[in-house]
């Protein structure tokens, strides 16, 4: 979910791509998605990189990440993925289910159920940032 999230507001996400990849390698300023690839080796890079992009991420909408209670970033985030372009809803929603089938979407919302304030910051390949 923070693959399209990122590249959409950070990344400069186009309509016309197909994949969110190399916008997200934008987003957390690696020069393409091989880079971000070949970078996964570095987790204390990753890391930092991710810790920046949520800050950058959440000034946009006038919160401090370092400050502001998780549940509050997740209110922000939950708006944040309700006004994405139907396209990368529909990305989302399609990569959830295919990728993460025991994340089950509650009617009328965009994000797994699971999702909360308390686990919001947890990569992909299971590293909780805060």
């Amino acid at each position: 979910m923070w693959d399209i999230v990122l590249a959409y507001y950070l990344g400069d996400l186009k309509s016309d791509e197909e994949c969110p990849r190399e916008a997200n390698a934008r987003a957390l300023k690696y020069p393409s998605g091989n880079d971000f690839f070949e970078a996964l080796k570095d987790i204390a890079e990753i890391h930092k990189r991710f810790d920046d992009a949520y800050r950058r991420l959440f000034a946009t909408v006038g919160l401090d990440f370092d400050c502001t209670p998780p549940s509050i970033l997740f209110d922000a985030l939950v708006t944040m993925v309700n006004q994405l372009p139907d396209q990368w809803l529909n990305w989302l929603r399609f990569n959830l289910r295919e990728f993460c089938s025991h994340a089950e979407i509650a009617a009328g919302s965009n994000l797994p159920r699971r999702l909360s304030g308390d686990n919001l910051f947890v990569l992909s390949f299971g590293v909780i940032l805060a």
